[in-house]
């Protein structure tokens, strides 16, 4: 019985005199949490990133958000790009709309210009209406001219008529002189008459 006592004594003794881990020992002493010693562990075993336990940390610590660790994983992974990031903060932060992040998008994609943004922001601030990106569209493709453009908003705004609008078109594709269109203009105004042959 002796015998026995002892040598449980003594492993008694081993286990309390075996070194503690560090993360051990910080955890007990209050200067790192559960969450801690679990986020150290996994960046040993190759589990987490560096960066992975400084995002952890920065969301526990309430300087960063649950978003903000994603989108820097997506980052991280090559999933998302530097510009992803940015966008998808400002539009967490109340700085862009749903719709400028997709503006960005299509603008880094290739599939939008830089004009196509700027048009598209300013429909979407009143500044622009449906026909004004149609028309400035159809200007960048070359479908239309500078002149276009100009005819149809002055249409739009009342300023010019539907005939004014074909008349200028005759006038720039050759098919009318500049007399055509005074003499077109002054007949609708009503200073000509038809004249008659």
């Amino acid at each position: 019985m002796r015998f026995f006592a002892f040598a449980a004594l003594a492993c008694a003794s081993t286990v309390i005199a075996a070194p503690t881990a560090p993360q051990d020992a910080a955890y007990r002493e209050g200067a790192w949490g559960k969450r801690d010693v679990e986020a150290d562990a996994a960046y040993r075993e190759g589990a987490w990133g560096k960066r992975g336990v400084e995002a952890d940390a920065a969301y526990r610590e309430g300087a960063w958000g649950k978003r903000d660790v994603e989108a820097d994983a997506a980052y991280r992974e090559g999933a998302w790009g530097k510009r992803d990031v940015e966008a998808d903060a400002a539009y967490r932060e109340g700085a862009w709309g749903k719709r400028d992040v997709e503006a960005d998008a299509a603008y880094r994609e290739g599939a939008w210009g830089k004009r196509d943004v700027e048009a598209d922001a300013a429909y979407r601030e009143g500044a622009w209406g449906k026909r004004d990106v149609e028309a400035d569209a159809a200007y960048r493709e070359g479908a239309w001219g500078k002149r276009d453009v100009e005819a149809d908003a002055a249409y739009r705004e009342g300023a010019w008529g539907k005939r004014d609008v074909e008349a200028d078109a005759a006038y720039r594709e050759g098919a009318w002189g500049k007399r055509d269109v005074e003499a077109d203009a002054a007949y609708r105004e009503g200073a000509w008459g038809k004249r008659e042959e």
